[in-house]
């Protein structure tokens, strides 16, 4: 239900992007999965957070996924082997998705003189676009189960995040 599965439909960088996060969730659930001696190995996370920096370059809301993936890892982590294998596995994943932007961003600093990508980025991020109504299209896109910004949208999508909030808490 969002950019993914257009990626998914053609073959350019945002399908490429996609593989790279497809082996991001991969890595993770190895990076959380146990091993014949009881342990979780630090490497899987490493993996997970170079393909998202590695999908970031693409497509920058690969962060957000990312984001998602490594809470999940910390969350499972914490809850089956504790918070500092959790936390030391979060900042590997973490290091691994920055070294790779930031690897990129000197590759395009030295190639085309300017990071042009990061420019883009804060350009929109900077824009004259009132935070409310940045905030309202965010939530509209997200929650409203209907095209516009009606109360009834409010209030269906709400609901709609509580039903979710419920099953996740009835699943965990």
């Amino acid at each position: 239900a969002g950019p993914v599965a257009v990626y998914a439909l053609d073959f350019w960088e945002h399908s490429i992007a996609l593989g790279a996060m497809a082996v991001g969730v991969v890595a993770v659930i190895d990076a959380v999965a146990d091993r014949d001696d009881g342990s979780t190995a630090w490497w899987p996370a490493l993996v997970a957070g170079l393909a998202y920096g590695f999908a970031a370059t693409m497509r920058q809301e690969a962060l957000v996924y990312g984001l998602v993936a490594g809470l999940t890892l910390l969350v499972i982590l914490a809850r089956s082997r504790g918070v500092v294998t959790a936390a030391t596995r979060g900042v590997v994943m973490a290091g691994g998705a920055a070294a790779m932007l930031a690897a990129h961003t000197l590759l395009e600093v030295a190639l085309t003189g300017g990071a042009f990508r990061n420019g883009r980025t804060t350009g929109r991020a900077g824009s004259t676009v009132e935070l409310s109504d940045q905030l309202v299209a965010s939530a509209a896109t997200t929650i409203f189960p209907f095209n516009g910004d009606d109360p009834l949208s409010y209030v269906v999508g709400g609901l709609l995040l509580l039903s979710l909030g419920w099953l996740v808490h009835q699943v965990m």
